[in-house]
């Protein structure tokens, strides 16, 4: 049965995006809303414009009680983690943000701009860092994204998404999309990346794969090992020694992949082989470190091999997959 539910928002659009849970029961949540937002007693004003999206980050005690919520103005929230050291909050922006005293500026980076940002459990701002693309880009949408994060037990964060551009700076790293992803042509790619930053702030390393590889998920299992989840089109590289070569390198196929936290690729695998689309969109570490993902297929799908091959048939459009690796 459900115990509670809570509702908050405005006068336009409001979307809660990401949900995570402490040790004590508290809950924490974000998103973004529109205008201005009401969470129960507490009410948020707009940093930037009356039509701008702004994030907020709250945290809800195990009786369903808003303990506090703070806003950071035109950003637009996509990830959050909780560890034993603080509240992280990832996402992307386009003009200055604002977490009350800390301040990112927006024309320090060129192109599409992503940020990390850490509370206190008591809703304190504690420090923001910011990522962006340099100029060269592929395609529209150009740019970066960041599309989730994830804690160890030391309170570093890995975060993940996609490089749409020539080259992508974090801190003092920067990735490059140029490379051979084993077509033997040097060329810019679309490209899926793994970035580290530190408890306090700073950008640990950053690494990217070769080749249409996209990252949707990231996640950080009991004994800190970390595995991402997304689609790949076509071979695709990681570091020095991991490659993946799909079966049907005409569709897109469910991407695993596992790195230390070092950022060395340990490996990579695809799956999903069909003539659809085959797409993973989440994942989660068990106990036992196995990993179970969901995601999209689209006509039809195969999973495994031998006699631990599961087959399916979209009933139409795109359906569902739940999986276990």
């Amino acid at each position: 049965d459900w115990s509670w539910a809570l509702s908050a928002g405005g006068l336009d659009h409001d979307m809660g995006e990401d949900i995570a849970t402490d040790d004590f029961g508290n809950v924490y949540v974000t998103g973004s809303y529109t205008r201005t937002g009401e969470f129960g007693d507490y009410t948020l004003g707009n940093t930037s414009s009356a039509f701008d999206k702004s994030s907020f980050v709250g945290k809800i005690d195990e009786m369903g009680n808003w303990i506090w919520v703070k806003n950071a103005g035109g950003a637009g929230d996509t990830g959050l983690s909780v560890s034993q050291d603080g509240v992280f909050v990832t996402g992307s922006y386009s003009s200055d943000l604002y977490f009350d005293s800390l301040v990112l500026n927006a024309s320090l980076a060129n192109g599409a701009k992503i940020f990390v940002a850490k509370l206190d459990f008591n809703g304190n701002w504690l420090w923001a860092e910011g990522a962006g693309v340099n100029s060269g880009s592929i395609n529209s949408p150009t740019g970066i994204t960041v599309e989730s994060i994830s804690s160890d037990t030391f309170g570093n964060n890995y975060i993940t998404g996609d490089i749409r551009s020539n080259s992508a700076t974090f801190g003092s790293i920067t990735l490059s999309t140029y490379g051979d992803s084993g077509s033997g042509n040097s060329q810019l790619h679309e490209s899926g990346y793994v970035a580290k930053i530190d408890n306090n702030g700073t950008w640990i390393w950053a690494r990217n794969a070769l080749g249409q590889c996209g990252m949707h998920d990231i996640d950080v299992g009991t004994t800190d090992q970390i595995y991402v989840t997304g689609q790949t089109f076509g071979h695709c590289t990681f570091g020095n020694s991991v490659s993946i070569i799909p079966d049907n390198q005409e569709s897109t196929e469910l991407l695993l992949a596992k790195i230390d936290d070092e950022g060395n690729w340990l490996w990579a695998t695809s799956d999903g082989r069909g003539d659809g689309q085959d797409i993973g969109y989440s994942l989660v570490i068990d106990d036992q470190n196995d990993i179970l993902v969901t995601g999209k297929f689209t006509k039809t799908s195969s999973f495994g091999s031998g006699e631990n091959m599961t087959n399916f048939t979209s009933s139409g459009g795109s359906d569902f997959f739940v999986a276990k690796y």
